[in-house]
């Protein structure tokens, strides 16, 4: 089939639903933008090593041939590889090195926040395997400015900050009409990683001082962590103050949205990148109070909001000294306007369509201007 673009990312097709998060739903989004833009895709999965080496090897040898027989058989189309660094660092290379081979241009787009860490402390090999990558790039697209930065530091001058966006922001009605209800929202994966007894331990502190207060939990669950929570819940005695949603449809979840008041987000997941449910809670005006893990910090771009320390007291003090002071609607105001002018689609398509035709037009011309 002729294409412009042929894409390996993931897309959540191979893993359980509790477990698709912002990368596969970042990628979804890619494609429907490069559709829109008069592009045509074809995707090949990336293998998940959610159930094991050996079994994602057999998907990757299956997912490599079927690379290979596309590229050789549009030899204008661009090629562009979603990337995870860390353990596929080496499977990003290969491909690498076969878009090369086959001369393809590449774009590449390292998903997830820990990319300058692994670099900073991977292995001489792991660094030449990380500068092959980047050389042999036309575009690295920078989900955080942090990104963007460090490679140009390390002498990479092809990358393009590309923020996560949401497609909604001009038409999100916000009308929380007249409840005196303080509701928190977590918003995302309900894993271990993101931290959700430590949401729990934070609301706990700040519902001794607001007892017009409530946790609503949105995501997809694992049961036995689930019961931990639900343990950690009835020891508070906060039955009927947190509940839970499980995963919801954007609709319904527009619907919690638009009743909550703040967003909880403190986070140590190392791999943790711009975060697509941060950036919606801040389209529908919620305050989010998030720690400084990935990009949480240049999306929030309020300091007063970050918290540098993993001490739920110090998450408690922000919100409660936010509704004591009446700053609630301040805030709201400041990270709607902050999406709107950043991370909305208006925003990220144009830059983006019109950088990937200008990549996509230089390999049909064989040039790069």
């Amino acid at each position: 089939m002729i294409m412009d673009i042929l894409m390996y990312a993931p897309l959540g097709n191979n893993i359980p639903k509790e477990r698709i998060g912002g990368a596969e739903v970042g990628c979804l989004r890619s494609i429907d933008m490069i559709k829109e833009g008069g592009m045509s895709v074809i995707v090949v999965e990336k293998p998940t090593t959610y159930y094991g080496m050996k079994k994602f090897l057999k998907e990757f040898r299956i997912a490599y041939k079927k690379i290979k027989r596309e590229l050789y058989a549009n030899k204008d189309c661009l090629f562009y590889l979603v990337g995870f660094y860390d353990r596929q660092i080496y499977f990003e290379a290969l491909l690498c090195w076969l878009a090369k081979k086959s001369k393809h241009k590449l774009v590449y787009e390292p998903k997830n926040g820990a990319l300058v860490y692994k670099y900073q402390n991977g292995s001489r090999l792991y660094k030449g395997l990380s500068r092959f990558i980047f050389r042999n790039s036309e575009l690295i697209l920078c989900q955080g400015k942090e990104y963007k930065s460090f490679l140009n530091e390390i002498g990479f001058e092809n990358a393009m900050y590309h923020p996560n966006y949401i497609k909604t922001v001009n038409s999100l009605l916000i009308d929380r009409g007249e409840s005196n209800l303080y509701k928190f929202v977590y918003l995302g994966r309900v894993t271990e990683s993101k931290n959700i007894e430590f949401v729990i331990d934070v609301f706990e502190k700040i519902h001794s001082k607001i007892s017009n207060s409530v946790l609503c939990i949105i995501g997809g669950w694992d049961e036995d962590y689930k019961l931990t929570l639900e343990n950690r819940i009835e020891n508070a005695n906060m039955q009927g103050f947190v509940y839970f949603t499980g995963r919801l449809d954007f609709k319904d979840i527009a619907k919690e949205l638009n009743t909550g008041q703040f967003f909880l987000f403190p986070s140590r997941n190392q791999f943790e990148g711009h975060s697509n449910a941060l950036t919606e809670a801040m389209a529908f005006g919620l305050v989010p109070i998030v720690s400084n893990y990935g990009f949480n910090k240049t999306v929030v771009d309020c300091d007063e909001l970050v918290v540098e320390e993993f001490i739920s007291d110090k998450y408690a003090d922000i919100a409660i000294n936010i509704i004591d002071k009446g700053l609630w609607e301040k805030y709201s105001h400041e990270m709607m306007r902050r999406v709107r002018e950043n991370f909305s689609e208006e925003v990220v398509k144009e830059k983006y369509i019109e950088v990937l035709k200008r990549v996509l037009n230089s390999s049909k011309k064989g040039d790069m201007k």
